[in-house]
């Protein structure tokens, strides 16, 4: 689709991510897209039944906890999407299909997308609070500021990724491939940035009367059964792993002298526009 001249958005500068069998939420993202005007491609999410065994077998065990193939093939799909902004060469928003966007987004866009040395913006909030710096650097865009972030505590359903990031999350999981929120989160190198006030939230935390619910269907993510942790031994290195990544967070948190922890709320005009 062509991008908004006006606000010099380039075509194809989303990365939509969804199930085929998920028509409703295509045709929701289809419309609040073109409704913003902003320039997007499908990308056909991976679903379990693409995972060679092998494959499953390898990256089930490999992380925290054993993961749902439903989990490894939600954040398989966002690392082909990573492999699109490498391959382009330029700045995408990757959006996963229950993404409920701010009307204010498109000129937010064209002014981040132009911002130098930048590797990941978040725009989503989430349940949780993050550990953002205590500085803002406010945008052009009438009411948004821009943080450094140090830690997400979950979310990743729409986010801003430039090639250098991309090349950062494609390398952190070649071996071990955590759900998507916390392979971008624990990533190694990764800059993080997130938008203040949040210009997009997943429809699942947005009050009824704010999105069409009945066009959105249901996640298939988290329906299937949390595999077993197995023996002691799998257990207990599941532990270790969970205490490496524990260390590593807290010395991040300690490096990060100039960062609190605050809830990012969500820009007042997130919801879509009832008839």
């Amino acid at each position: 689709m062509g991008g908004d001249v006006r606000l010099g958005l380039p075509d194809g500068l989303a990365i939509l991510i969804n199930l085929t069998s998920a028509s409703d939420r295509r045709a929701f993202q289809e419309q609040q897209l073109n409704r913003l005007s902003i320039p997007f491609v499908v990308l056909p999410a991976t679903t379990a039944a693409d995972i060679v065994p092998s494959e499953l077998s390898r990256f089930r065990n490999a992380w925290a906890r054993p993961l749902r193939a439903t989990e490894i093939a939600c954040t398989l799909s966002h690392r082909r999407a990573w492999a699109e902004v490498v391959a382009g060469g330029r700045p995408r928003l990757i959006l996963e299909d229950d993404a409920v966007l701010s009307p204010s987004l498109p000129a937010l866009l064209a002014e981040l997308i132009d911002r130098p040395a930048t590797e990941y913006v978040t725009l989503e909030t989430y349940v949780h609070p993050k550990l953002l710096s205590r500085k803002k650097e406010p945008l052009g865009a009438e009411g948004f500021a821009i943080s450094r972030l140090y830690r997400d505590r979950g979310g990743a359903a729409a986010y801003l990724l430039w090639p250098d990031g991309a090349r950062r999350l494609l390398a952190a999981t070649k071996t071990v491939l955590p759900l998507a929120d916390a392979a971008i989160d624990l990533a190694p190198g990764l800059v993080r940035h997130q938008i203040e006030p949040a210009a997009a939230r997943q429809a699942q935390f947005l009050p009824a009367p704010a999105v069409p619910f009945d066009r959105m269907g249901t996640s298939i993510i988290f329906t299937e059964p949390m595999p077993g942790r197995g023996s002691g031994v799998a257990w207990l290195r599941f532990r270790l792993r969970r205490l490496r990544m524990s260390l590593g967070l807290l010395l991040r948190r300690l490096r990060a002298s100039d960062a609190v922890l605050r809830q990012v709320h969500p820009a007042a005009d997130i919801g879509w526009p009832r008839d």
